[in-house]
């Protein structure tokens, strides 16, 4: 995500989403937000988003973020995979990209299993941040 930053606490992260549903209401769907909620007990465990939504580029950025004790899980990695079909058999895009802190190796090792790869890195606060992107293929948009 563009905005990186520390894990979020439960509590902080239900504000933060509450926050980003008013910000989906009052722009175009150049940014939008999504609840990732756990089926088998309805349990909110973390923000999923898509930035920079640019339908004449067919390009978009994607992040996500769960509460901790939902790490290391593959839930990230399918996350991740679930944003990226729904971007192209939804809206046709095929440039994605994805902004990590370099230290996460965790969602790195993520964004490379998907096939991303890194394009650029920047210094942002505190913190290493790298720019990741996937090209999808024509046929990838057939996939549902």
């Amino acid at each position: 995500m563009s905005y990186v930053s520390s894990p979020l606490s439960e509590d902080k992260a239900h504000r933060s989403f509450d926050a980003a549903l008013k910000c989906n209401q009052l722009q175009q769907i150049q940014r939008c937000y999504f609840r990732v909620v756990l089926k088998s007990h309805y349990q909110s465990i973390g923000i999923a988003s898509v930035n920079q939504l640019n339908l004449a580029k067919k390009s978009a950025e994607i992040g996500r973020m769960l509460l901790p004790q939902w790490h290391s899980k593959g839930l990230g990695t399918e996350l991740s995979s679930m944003l990226i079909r729904w971007l192209a058999a939804e809206w046709g895009i095929t440039t994605i990209t994805k902004q990590i802190q370099a230290a996460n190796l965790a969602a790195v090792f993520s964004a490379q299993k998907l096939g991303f790869t890194k394009v650029v890195s920047q210094s942002c606060t505190a913190s290493l941040t790298e720019q990741y992107q996937l090209k999808l293929a024509p046929s990838t948009l057939d996939v549902k």
